[in-house]
């Protein structure tokens, strides 16, 4: 879990006597601290093999990034002969990660929207290839038969495989997006700029590709010439269409993602800062301060190393907003290092 939002659960229990009490039991192990805060909420009792909801409220926990919450429940039955027995569920613990932590999931997640993207183009290349047999096919042999049919059927199988990958992934996309809205990590214009492009590519599925090629293969069957050609017309300038969608969507995405890596690495570093900040005022324990400044030096080499990495794969334009990030930002991130080091 990245930032805490209400987990709607649902519980069943049965018992031979009957059951009096239901109850949710938590730990919550705050980052840097040694002993969890423990607490528990009585829930409406469950009828017996019938399904009971709850929805928990998390975020009144006031949970932090590094936070770890363990929570089980608990149900006591109604054995008035020898005694009420009280029994347990097994124990599921959320993890809130750090930003810097978060912000290298959504990383992972957009590289695999990339991938994706690029395997889709390449699957759209090997559609078209296929058509093109097709209609060099056609060419030689005006007068339809089987093969041509089986032909175009399989440039229909591989247009449907095509469209169930991009429903797959707008569905990952818009994840990510909320992701990135939700922990607000980038600016207003880029959150829109990734609205826009969750817009155009819902548009890459465009059901008239689909449309004109059942066309086509109905007019393949009709012997009507007139009706062929219309129906190739048709599909080739939908493909063609397609195909513009598909490689904007690319670039466009690659842009973005440029755009947006550079800005969650410095909400990242801003956000190091203001820990070093906060930690050098701080009056908590030194072996409390000294895993804070552990894990605030960790988060800083995680970061330089994905600047690195943006750096090495940037284009020239976007090399200067890198290196400036490089040379300032890591230096306000560690700047209290040594002095943090010279407390303990």
């Amino acid at each position: 879990m990245s930032a805490p939002t209400t987990l709607d659960m649902t519980y069943r229990a049965s018992d031979d006597f009957g059951l009096t009490s239901a109850s949710l039991h938590y730990e919550v192990q705050r980052a840097f601290m040694d002993q969890p805060e423990t607490g528990s909420v009585d829930l409406r009792n469950p009828q017996l093999n019938s399904e009971t909801s709850y929805s928990w409220d998390v975020p009144s926990l006031n949970p932090k990034p590094r936070d770890v919450i363990t929570f089980w429940l608990e149900v006591t039955d109604n054995d008035q002969y020898n005694g009420p027995k009280t029994s347990q569920s097994r124990k599921l613990t959320i993890t809130l990660p750090s930003l810097v932590e978060n912000i290298e999931d959504i990383d992972q997640q957009e590289s695999e929207v990339q991938k994706s993207l690029e395997n889709v183009s390449d699957s759209f290349e090997q559609m078209q290839k296929e058509y093109d047999r097709f209609k060099q096919d056609l060419t030689r042999n005006p007068e339809t038969n089987y093969e041509q049919k089986q032909m175009l059927q399989e440039v229909q199988e591989k247009q449907k495989e095509i469209d169930q990958q991009v429903e797959e992934l707008n569905k990952k996309f818009e994840q990510i997006r909320s992701e990135i809205n939700k922990n607000d990590l980038v600016s207003e214009d880029t959150q829109r700029a990734y609205e826009e492009l969750q817009k155009l590519m819902n548009e890459i599925d465009d059901p008239e590709l689909q449309k004109a090629l059942e066309k086509l293969q109905q007019s393949l069957g009709s012997m009507n010439q007139q009706q062929l050609r219309k129906a190739l017309e048709d599909y080739e300038f939908n493909e063609q269409q397609y195909q513009e969608r598909l490689k904007r969507t690319l670039e466009l995405f690659k842009s973005l993602k440029m755009n947006s890596d550079l800005e969650k690495l410095a909400t990242a570093l801003e956000d190091l800062a203001q820990k070093e900040e906060e930690l050098s005022k701080s009056e908590s324990p030194a072996g409390d301060q000294a895993k804070q400044q552990e894990a605030i030096q960790k988060d800083t080499e995680k970061v330089s190393e994905q600047l690195q990495k943006l750096d090495e794969n940037s284009p020239e334009k976007a090399q200067e907003q890198v290196r400036k990030l490089q040379q300032e930002k890591p230096a306000r991130a560690g700047f209290r290092s040594k002095e943090a080091e010279g407390k303990y």
